[in-house]
């Protein structure tokens, strides 16, 4: 890869690349495909993991959630696939301990199993004990996707490389 291009997961997907040495022909052809890449990524999550291939959609909460942010910072270009849903980090790292649960944020079977399991009592909100392992879908699609993304960024520095020759 090439020492310009670094393309890194930190807990979230990132792609940076550090175009302070190239023309601005070349600088404007990275930045448009860095956000292409963020896009089809975005795209990915949003029909593939979240549409049955690792996780299953319920709401379309989390997969309607999913979006990118782009900054560009002097010679830097970063793009940033992510979510702000709470329980997206339950799915992606596990989670262990104790939740409330209230009456309205559980679903119909939990309220019924809760009334049902001989607490006839009219209670707004219980703890529950979770242990969760987690199922991630973030990291493993963006793992997935790194070979790809790398070629084609690889190729279109090559090509912007090359038209800035011309």
């Amino acid at each position: 890869m090439s020492d310009f291009i670094e393309i890194s997961s930190t807990g979230m997907p990132e792609v940076t690349v550090n175009v302070a040495q190239f023309p601005d022909v070349v600088r404007l052809a990275m930045a448009r495909q860095i956000v292409s890449e963020a896009a089809g990524l975005e795209r990915t999550l949003k029909t593939k993991a979240l549409a049955g291939e690792i996780l299953q959609r319920r709401s379309g909460r989390l997969a309607n959630s999913i979006h990118t942010e782009t900054e560009i910072e002097g010679n830097r270009v970063v793009s940033i696939v992510g979510t702000d849903v709470e329980y997206a980090a339950y799915h992606e790292f596990g989670f262990h301990g104790s939740m409330t649960v209230h009456r309205s944020e559980a679903t119909r079977a939990q309220w019924s199993a809760h009334i049902l399991g001989r607490k006839a009592v009219n209670k707004e909100s219980w703890t529950r004990t979770v242990n969760y392992a987690g199922r991630p879908f973030m990291k493993p699609t963006f793992e997935a996707a790194l070979p790809g993304i790398e070629a084609r960024m690889t190729e279109a520095l090559k090509k912007a490389t090359g038209e800035a020759m011309k």
